[in-house]
């Protein structure tokens, strides 16, 4: 197909290497920026079901989260 070699001849010059494109039939997979906010959706999730959080919520009924990290370092 024209196009596919159109866009094979791009890549290989903007990537100084080639690249193989197939087409296939049926549904395809998330592409890299959708599976990324599916990643920062399920950490916001994670940080919201925490019970810390929970209970800040609770405290703060207008309280709005605006920033988080999911430290694994915490001390016991």
């Amino acid at each position: 197909d024209e196009v596919l070699g159109a866009l094979r001849s791009f890549l290989k010059r903007e990537f100084r290497q080639p690249w193989q494109i197939v087409l296939a039939e049926g549904s395809a997979q998330p592409s890299l920026r959708e599976q990324e906010l599916a990643a920062e959706a399920a950490l916001r999730q994670q940080v919201l079901d925490s019970p810390v959080v929970k209970a800040a919520f609770e405290a703060f009924p207008e309280a709005e989260l605006a920033g988080f990290t999911i430290d694994d370092k915490r001390s016991a």
